[in-house]
């Protein structure tokens, strides 16, 4: 809640030489960008440029303008055109005067709903603490969730892949997390480090007998992962198959030696 009025101390039109000096266009849009409708307790309001020029009368080629002098010229407001977020610098000098329990408990709601998070020390300061947003706490948890994943993931590729020492750097947590975020379940992600690990060519049966079995190849992109999975799922269908075949050669699967007729 934005409230429905905007202090603005006396001093304003004579405290700072710049306000002093400008043009009264100038002034008029520093005072709208101050005390106008879109403004919020935090200092950082979300508004388009159109509406800015509907309730000040210029057109938006003017608004722009403004804007522009203002943020690089009189380094006193910063626009984000993406998130369409202006942040007055002075702000918190011109318009919270003392402390009041309410008015704080509002600026911290509404600094949680900021997109562009720099606005927030732009207009408070760096030692700010930037309040998480509200759906914030539940993708943390999500995230610790699937770092837990990632861990054991990495754990089962060094034991498989018997890399005892290796470590999880960044780029290979990066690698995992993003097959995660593709939708694999943990499941699928050892299905597909089997698959790797059960090819003799990627285990180093090859004409160059090079070993490829790194996580960043298992997990380079969706359809290297799901080829590693299905090889996976093939391997599962061939052995019961490969079995029964066996025993009626008389082969002996437990041993792996085929077995001779006594005579």
């Amino acid at each position: 809640m934005s409230g429905k009025y905007r202090i603005l101390h006396t001093s304003f039109w004579n405290e700072d030489p710049e306000v002093y000096e400008m043009t009264p266009e100038n002034k008029l849009f520093y005072a709208y960008l101050l005390t106008g409708p879109q403004t919020k307790q935090c200092g950082i309001s979300t508004i388009s440029t159109k509406i800015m020029g509907d309730q000040t009368g210029f057109n938006q080629d003017t608004i722009l303008h403004f804007i522009k002098h203002f943020q690089d010229d009189l380094h006193k407001v910063r626009y984000n055109p993406e998130t369409r977020e202006l942040a007055v610098k002075n702000w918190v000098k011109w318009n919270c005067q003392g402390k009041n329990p309410k008015v704080e408990i509002c600026i911290e709601k509404e600094l949680k709903m900021v997109k562009d998070k720099e606005l927030i020390s732009y207009v408070w300061g760096p030692q700010i603490d930037i309040p998480e947003n509200p759906g914030d706490e539940k993708a943390k948890k999500k995230r610790l969730l699937q770092n837990e994943l990632i861990e054991k993931i990495f754990e089962y590729w060094k034991t498989a892949m018997k890399h005892p020492g290796s470590s999880l750097s960044p780029e290979r947590e990066e690698h995992i997390r993003a097959r995660l975020n593709d939708g694999f379940s943990y499941e699928q992600c050892i299905e597909a480090i089997d698959g790797c690990a059960g090819s003799p060519y990627h285990m180093g049966i090859n004409d160059t007998s090079t070993v490829y079995d790194s996580i960043e190849l298992i997990f380079r992109n969706t359809s290297k992962t799901e080829g590693f999975i299905n090889r996976a799922k093939r391997k599962a269908r061939m052995v019961p198959s490969i079995a029964g075949k066996a025993k009626e050669d008389n082969y002996n699967w437990e041993e792996g030696v085929k077995e001779e007729n006594e005579e």
